[in-house]
């Protein structure tokens, strides 16, 4: 599943491996940037700030299954941005960081593991950045869009049934989407629940 072996991957992040993945990296960037140019001002320079991180963190649990502590910390204080911007309000931040990791160390207990702690530590700077209604909104949309992938690649054979599907990738997407059009999505949602 990993394109390294195990005993090629780094244990702890530098920036100098960001020399490695530096054209994928910026190549995301550029959707981000696509995506979330219609965006008012701050609400752009958020996303892009909090894209800036998440894409390095999606990309080595790709390809090592790993979500650096580093990467995860600087999520954490770049979470510090919109919460001095008054973007966020301090308590809505604070009680999103308690329940995304809350609620995925128990997913994690439930699962005997099956949950990475990685997940479980960017659970916490995810729902600072989105507060408690949108951190919702995006471990529904990573749930969902992790069960759709990882079914398709059990239809298809491209994966075994205990085979590990890094989560980190998804949670990245789902934050993303929660975060500069959660008000959309959710209206959506609303509107097909009413039906």
């Amino acid at each position: 599943m990993y394109s390294k072996m195990w005993k090629d991957v780094p244990l702890h992040f530098d920036w100098s491996m960001w020399l490695e993945v530096r054209e994928i990296w910026c190549a995301f960037m550029m959707i981000v940037v696509v995506l979330a140019w219609q965006q008012p001002f701050l609400e752009f320079c958020l996303l892009v700030v909090m894209a800036s991180v998440l894409v390095l963190i999606a990309i080595y649990d790709i390809r090592y299954g790993l979500i650096y502590d580093r990467l995860v910390l600087l999520l954490l204080l770049l979470g510090l941005i919109p919460i001095l911007c008054g973007y966020i309000a301090w308590e809505s931040a604070c009680l999103g960081a308690l329940l995304g990791g809350s609620l995925l160390a128990g997913l994690r207990f439930l699962s005997h593991g099956g949950l990475g702690l990685g997940d479980v530590k960017l659970a916490v700077p995810l729902g600072m950045w989105l507060g408690w209604e949108n951190l919702f909104l995006c471990l529904l949309l990573a749930s969902v869009s992790g069960l759709i992938y990882g079914g398709w690649l059990l239809l298809c054979h491209r994966m075994q049934r205990k085979s590990p599907l890094p989560f980190g990738p998804f949670l990245a997407w789902g934050a993303l989407a929660a975060f500069g059009w959660g008000h959309v999505i959710r209206g959506y949602i609303e509107g097909g629940l009413c039906w």
